[in-house]
């Protein structure tokens, strides 16, 4: 019998997904229902963790003693301490399906719900108000538009196509160091720096993960370089942003719109400086949320947990 720990606040219904796929040889537990005193017992026992979103710090990774495994459920590993893993020998796998398409699909999604002010519309006719007029004068279409990527992973990449697709004219950022491959060249932009993509957009979209470099890069002076009136979409990760400039931009109005799904804390305190915005629009960073990619990431960690603790053991049931 294999102990997994699943490292996660989550809820019933995405564990029942873990439960009803996990091999029969699994004792599967979530942290979400077990004591301080209870979660200590199942790190120690524990054979592999899958990581979601709490933080797995140097506390916890000092109290495993039979770990030969830890997931990341999704591709972002700031909530992890992988230095203190690498110390004490224990492998960090991502999860990098379930992800790509359903965020590329979300990006554009906020995309779009902020070039037409979606929310501020929305929130008029639950007032019993029928703006037809109030916004064609600000509203902007995404064909034709100079759309900025800042990041071109996977997931960049596949936002870039369905940019290309709507007819936008796509604007790249890889990263200091980084070059397009073949198949993008003639394809889309590519700019020097960051300063140099914001000022050749009117709509900036982040898709780079939170690292010491990336911490803190969209900051006053890079949205000072965004040309008046554009916006600003974030799947990344909130420390990317610098919260108080971008939320005065949009107050004054030089930034026309944001759809953010994430912020810093996570959730964000009533007084958040970027809730209550009426050109702000906040989800709760689920951009990768669907049943379809929670299965997929389900199946794909089962596998590699599988192949690495048990290799002969019985596949996803």
């Amino acid at each position: 019998m294999l102990n997994i720990l699943h490292w996660a606040d989550t809820n019933d219904s995405v564990e029942s997904v873990f439960k009803s796929l996990a091999p029969a040889n699994w004792r599967y537990i979530s942290a979400r229902t077990l004591s301080d005193l209870e979660r200590h017992e199942e790190l120690r026992r524990a054979d592999a963790v899958i990581v979601v979103n709490l933080d797995f710090t140097a506390s916890e990774i000092d109290v495993l003693e039979h770990c030969k495994l830890v997931v990341h459920q999704g591709v972002g590993t700031d909530n992890v301490d992988v230095d203190r893993l690498l110390q004490r020998g224990i492998p960090l796998d991502v999860t990098s399906a379930g992800t790509t398409e359903e965020v590329a699909e979300y990006a554009i999604m906020l995309m779009l719900a902020s070039s037409r002010f979606l929310k501020a519309i929305s929130g008029e006719v639950d007032a019993r108000r029928w703006p037809t007029w109030n916004y064609r004068s600000v509203s902007r279409s995404l064909a034709g538009r100079n759309v900025g990527l800042v990041g071109f992973g996977r997931i960049g990449q596949a936002v870039a196509s369905r940019l290309l697709a709507m007819k936008a004219h796509v604007h790249v950022f890889p990263g200091p160091g980084r070059d397009l491959s073949v198949d993008w060249q003639g394809r889309v932009n590519t700019a020097p720096s960051l300063e140099a993509l914001c000022r050749a957009v009117d709509l900036l979209s982040l898709h780079v993960p939170l690292r010491a470099d990336t911490a803190g890069m969209v900051d006053a002076k890079m949205l000072d370089c965004l040309p008046h009136g554009a916006m600003l979409v974030n799947t990344g990760r909130g420390q990317l942003i610098d919260e108080i400039a971008l939320a005065e931009r949009l107050a004054d109005g030089r930034l026309a719109a944001a759809a953010l799904d994430v912020v810093v804390p996570e959730p964000p305190p009533a007084d958040h400086p970027l809730l209550g915005l009426p050109n702000v629009l906040v989800t709760p960073h689920l951009s990768s949320g669907t049943r379809d990619s929670l299965e997929a990431k389900v199946h794909s960690i089962i596998s590699r947990i599988s192949a690495t603790l048990a290799p002969t053991s019985a596949a996803v049931k």
